[in-house]
Order: structure tokens, then C-alpha cells, then sequence
């Protein structure tokens, strides 16, 4: 887990969700964030508070090199 920054949302980049390689989310650090994070895409995958978005390969790798992805 790394906390990251994505598209002005504070988040933890979780490489390996569900043990799969292959598949990477960010998740929303604060409820705060909802609003926006709805509007890019992302989803509750666990009720309350987790709500969280797949990500590209490509963003993987800018937010693993950079921290933050515009």
C-alpha cells in the first residue's frame, strides 16, 4: 500500500487487489472526498467506506514513480 494522489484525491494504491498482479485500485483516504471521486469513476466496493477505483497499467506506473497523476 502507498499513498498517492490521484486526480487531486488523496488515496492508498493497493498494487495487488485480491492478490491478483493484475489488477490495482486507489482508494479514497476521506468520506470528504465522495463527490468527487463519484464523478471520476469511482465505486463502493465495501460498505461504509470503501470506495475505490480500478486503474490502468500505465497509472500504475506514473503513480508508483510519481506519487501523483494529474
Amino acid at each position: 500500500m502507498k499513498k498517492v494522489i490521484y486526480k487531486g484525491i488523496p488515496c492508498t494504491l493497493l498494487e495487488d487487489y485480491l492478490g491478483q498482479k493484475e489488477y490495482s485500485i486507489v482508494m479514497i483516504q476521506s468520506p470528504k472526498d465522495l463527490e468527487k471521486a463519484y464523478a471520476l469513476g469511482f465505486r463502493c466496493i465495501g460498505y461504509p467506506s470503501e470506495v475505490a477505483k480500478e486503474i490502468t497499467k500505465e497509472e500504475r506506473k506514473i503513480l508508483l514513480e510519481k506519487g501523483k497523476l494529474q
